[in-house]
């Protein structure tokens, strides 16, 4: 089954795809951003699709990130059911003007695109960490804002990774910080903070140092189990309450599976 690698660009788009195998990459070419869909629906045999989010060095988004992620999720709605994936694509263009020795100009640049999808191909067939598009926020039911609610009144609520994502459009405290790991739900969450009367931070990664300064005793902590597990209890403060969204957690509500813990 083939991939398929996309740099994006508003200009210029570069496409790399593998053999049926998909172990090598055995072409690539430029395209206008509004033929990506019509050239993925070329290839026969399809198995993944894989775009390069351009993040900055301080992992923050730019202009450029917000339009490669935003495609992807488009992408990814439209050619259902093969999976989209975003990678990490930094330093992408470096590796890929590295690798050619023609004079500048157009044709450089068209290289360069084309190039700089291999690379983002081959970082993805090698193992690099890959997100998985989705183009809409998981479904938050009213049982599990209920379970909230009961549980205390709180005046912050941290949501750390993926752990109950969308639980910050309901009222249950007067501010939400959100520490966001994955560029889709992160844009998918972006899209939204506006719609809602709620003061919403939102902050692409998990930083513990900086949560753990910023806790206090009457806050509420949802996380996911994998972020959960790379910081040591003793470090929250006593008395804190944390919510572990977990795959058998001990309890089980509105779909979800929970761990509540007392520190």
């Amino acid at each position: 089954m083939r991939k398929v690698a996309i740099d994006f660009g508003p200009k210029r788009t570069g496409i790399a795809i593998t053999d049926p195998n998909g172990k090598i990459v055995t072409f690539t070419k430029t395209v206008k951003p509004s033929e990506i869909l019509k050239e993925i629906k070329k290839v026969d045999a399809l198995s993944e699709v894989i775009f390069g989010f351009p993040i900055n060095l301080k992992m923050r988004f730019t202009k450029s990130t917000i339009d490669a992620v935003d495609k992807s999720i488009e992408i990814a709605k439209s050619i259902l059911p093969v999976p989209v994936y975003l990678v990490d694509e930094r330093f992408t263009s470096s590796i890929a003007n590295s690798r050619i020795n023609v004079s500048k100009g157009r044709n450089r640049k068209t290289l360069v695109d084309g190039l700089s999808a291999s690379v983002i191909l081959e970082d993805y067939i090698h193992g690099m960490k890959a997100h998985r598009v989705m183009w809409e926020l998981p479904r938050i039911s009213g049982e599990i804002v209920s379970l909230i609610s009961a549980i205390g009144n709180f005046k912050k609520i941290y949501l750390v990774g993926s752990g109950l994502r969308g639980i910050e459009f309901f009222p249950i405290a007067e501010e939400y910080e959100i520490f966001e790991e994955d560029p889709a739900y992160f844009r998918l969450r972006q899209r939204r903070i506006n719609d809602f009367d709620i003061h919403i931070s939102l902050h692409f990664g998990v930083f513990w140092d900086i949560i753990l300064r910023r806790l206090n005793e009457d806050d509420l902590v949802v996380c996911d189990a994998e972020n959960m597990a790379k910081i040591d209890k003793c470090a929250f403060p006593p008395g804190l309450l944390i919510v572990v969204e977990e795959k058998k957690g001990a309890v089980h509500v509105g779909g979800r599976s929970l761990r509540i813990l007392r520190i």
